[in-house]
């Protein structure tokens, strides 16, 4: 039996589950998933948001995310929209929220 999994980006404004978070779209790919975050650089940032979230959720109800890559925005400009996502290595961020993209 076939499942679908989708990967979700999600911006947040902050970790932690007082965030500000809002979901940009989903790809059925990782890769395309990671290039979407990788080319977008500040369109998805707005001047907003300083973390990004890709998760992968298989489809039915109840779906919990099975894996999680995280982004950090890295200004490098006068302006709050210029700048780059950063791969998060060490991804000590907080496990206790999770499904930030569908809730």
């Amino acid at each position: 039996m076939y499942i679908a999994t989708m990967y979700f980006i999600t911006t947040l404004t902050e970790l932690g589950k007082n965030s500000d978070k809002k979901c940009f779209g989903y790809y059925s790919s990782k890769e395309r998933a990671l290039a979407a975050v990788r080319s977008s650089g500040g369109s998805i940032n707005n001047g907003i948001y300083n973390f990004i979230v890709v998760e992968r959720i298989s489809e039915g109800i109840g779906s919990t995310a099975k894996e999680e890559i995280w982004f950090q925005w890295v200004n490098a400009g006068e302006y709050l929209s210029e700048g780059h996502w950063s791969l998060v290595v060490n991804d000590q961020v907080v496990r206790s929220v999770g499904n930030y993209s569908i809730g």
